[in-house]
């Protein structure tokens, strides 16, 4: 448990120094993705996981890719067509609401699986 909160704090710094980046406020933020900035500011403080359905409107929001926000490439722009996790997390952005939840659900156990591991 403790390296997800670790990892959570992590990508909350990313999120929070690619805002300032790109000049945005965390209401700016906020707005983007249509969550309160309450929520921004916790994602940003790694004290709420960033839910999966947000990683394309961020990454969009931001200007950047996945890798950028993720931490599995240092804040540069993937050149050439999409990562398969980025196409996943566009299909599984068109479920419908509750099989989104489901797959979110299942992508967090998967991760807390390998972390233990």
């Amino acid at each position: 448990m403790l390296h997800d909160k670790t990892y959570c704090q992590s990508v909350g710094r990313r999120i929070a120094q690619l805002r300032k980046e790109a000049n945005l406020t965390q209401g700016n933020l906020a707005d983007a993705l249509n969550v309160s900035q309450q929520n921004v500011n916790s994602y940003e403080n790694g004290r709420l996981r960033l839910p999966l359905d947000l990683l394309v409107p961020l990454s969009e929001a931001l200007g950047v890719s996945f890798d950028a926000i993720l931490g599995t490439q240092r804040g540069q722009k993937k050149p050439g067509p999409p990562s398969k996790l980025e196409l996943q997390v566009r299909q599984i952005r068109e479920l419908p609401r509750e099989k989104q939840k489901w797959a979110c659900e299942l992508l967090d156990t998967v991760l807390r699986t390998a972390q233990r591991g």
